[in-house]
């Protein structure tokens, strides 16, 4: 009888702990993004661990520092949360989000509690003037020589407070145990060049001055380089950064940049060979004759039924292209449609109709956002749209229909390089089928823009996998196979790929997906 009230008292006490839901945890998180500190310490008093981490190794504390939450920073913190956890994808600690961010008052918050420094923490602190960030700074065990020398020299330069300078001068902390590298200077010469990194447009000129590798990336001041192997160097004055050189048959062709946990390849950029202006000069021997006109003859119009063409191979040989247009002149344009709104989505063609997409802010908000740039952020606009497909004629540009999909808010954001009609239609000559993700609506129509059918296939919510609550928009294309369409949905969560029947929009089968959002168009493969 004892044991039995014994085991019942332990069943009564298990049934009563606190159940810590999955959706417990993104509200922790949120209220983390949020600034919510009212909501994390209900949950906290509930029994939720403050550490629990998302499927990337981000913490409650991780999201507070990169959103600058600094009261919800201190209250995570002072309630034990882990200061020096990393994530699993970017390999960021907290103090890597303030570091990123050069929040200082979180940075101090961090560091007073254990985390551990690195030499920017040491150089933010001299740049900001702040003695109390330098002397925290300097309690690290990571902090060694070269960060104080580096700090010093920066301090000087600009001038630093009395303070700050006597601080770094008065450090006791580990030499840099060191070998020296002797690299010689005809293998120093190999690495001499151009080094373009194409996806973001960044070029770093390596150059080799009186015996020193020194580097430049556009846009930023040259850097010492000092080497680790013959092939492997670090920044003299700039802590975190290495390249290293690789190449085959003694030709170098990569520069590979690391930087705070992120890697980078360059490809060599080749010079091509310049002519000698002397060869076209008058009585040259090497003078060349004037080439003959050669008139481009235009093949047969080809259709373009959907995203990168006929079965996404992105050629169209033959179609007798100009070279050279002018918008703005009307050089080379034979026709010019004003369409409103904004959409990425491209633009397809058959026979002589072209069909585009677009999706209309009510609110007036057209925010579009080219080139390279790091910005995360989503574009606010909790406006009415108007989600609308155009028929035009592809021989005068006249619109011949246009047709409303849908007015509705978008069930998701949109980045600022994003629209809200980012998925280009798709045509078998007989239908155009179109698709907006952020209303979860797929549509048909015949090539007159008579509507055949409408299929609501759910929000398609994607963006950056890190922190859902940046929305970035849907923008996988749907593809055409026999008599279905295929639609690809990596969201945020419960993410598939599906086919729904030309003929009515029913779906056909449904086969679900684990990847994180991603913006791939599939690709219909058919074997013999």
């Amino acid at each position: 009888m004892k044991a039995r009230s014994v085991f019942l008292v332990v069943l009564a006490v298990l049934l009563f702990q606190p159940v810590i839901s999955g959706v417990q945890e993104e509200a922790l998180w949120e209220a983390a993004r949020g600034g919510d500190l009212a909501t994390i310490k209900r949950l906290h008093e509930a029994g939720m661990d403050l550490n629990v981490r998302t499927s990337y190794g981000a913490t409650a504390l991780s999201y507070a520092c990169d959103r600058e939450q600094v009261e919800v920073v201190r209250y995570l913190v002072k309630s034990g949360a882990e200061v020096n956890v990393k994530d699993d994808f970017y390999d960021f600690t907290p103090l890597g989000w303030a570091l990123f961010k050069k929040n200082v008052e979180i940075m101090k918050i961090l560091m007073a509690a254990g985390a551990e420094g690195t030499g920017q923490v040491l150089t933010a602190g001299v740049e900001k003037n702040d003695a109390e960030l330098v002397a925290l700074a300097l309690k690290s065990h990571e902090i060694d020589s070269d960060d104080v020398a580096r700090a010093l020299d920066k301090a000087r330069e600009a001038g630093g407070g009395e303070e700050i300078i006597a601080l770094l001068e008065k450090a006791d902390v580990k030499p840099v145990e060191r070998e020296e590298v002797s690299v010689t200077a005809e293998l120093l010469e190999t690495y001499v060049g151009a080094y373009k990194n194409a996806d973001i447009g960044m070029t770093i000129d390596v150059r080799h001055e009186e015996g020193k590798m020194v580097a430049q990336a556009t846009g930023q001041p040259a850097i010492g380089l000092r080497p680790l192997s013959e092939t492997e160097f670090e920044a003299v004055d700039v802590p975190d950064i290495k390249m290293s050189f690789s190449g085959s048959a003694g030709v170098i062709g990569m520069l590979v940049l690391q930087q705070g946990g992120q890697t980078l390849n360059f490809k060599r950029v080749v010079e091509q060979a310049q002519a000698d202006p002397e060869a076209n000069r008058e009585g040259s021997a090497a003078e060349v004759p004037a080439a003959e006109s050669v008139e481009i003859v235009r093949l047969q119009a080809r259709n373009w039924p959907g995203f990168r063409g006929l079965q996404a191979s992105g050629v169209a040989d033959g179609q007798g292209v100009p070279a050279v247009w002018n918008v703005e002149t009307g050089e080379n344009v034979r026709w010019k449609t004003p369409i409103p709104g904004v959409g990425n989505s491209s633009p397809i063609i058959w026979e002589d109709r072209i069909f585009v997409t677009t999706a209309i802010s009510t609110a007036g908000n057209d925010t579009l956002r080219t080139g390279n740039y790091g910005d995360v952020d989503s574009v606010e606009d909790d406006s009415e749209h108007i989600f609308r497909i155009y028929g035009l004629s592809l021989s005068t540009g006249e619109i011949v229909w246009e047709r409303t999909v849908a007015r509705r808010v978008p069930g998701a954001k949109r980045h600022m390089k994003s629209t809200q009609a980012n998925s280009t239609p798709v045509t078998d000559g007989k239908r155009v089928v179109a698709l907006f993700g952020t209303v979860g609506l797929l549509v048909a129509y015949d090539l007159d823009g008579k509507p055949l059918w409408k299929t609501d296939i759910g929000t398609l919510d994607a963006g950056w996998f890190y922190d859902r609550s940046y929305g970035w928009g849907h923008a996988s294309s749907p593809v055409i196979y026999d008599d279905l369409v295929i639609v690809q949905a990596d969201v945020y969560a419960d993410s598939f790929i599906a086919a729904y029947r030309l003929s009515d929009g029913k779906q056909a089968w449904k086969t679900t997906r684990e990847p994180i959002p991603s913006w791939g168009t599939p690709t219909v493969y058919v074997g013999e």
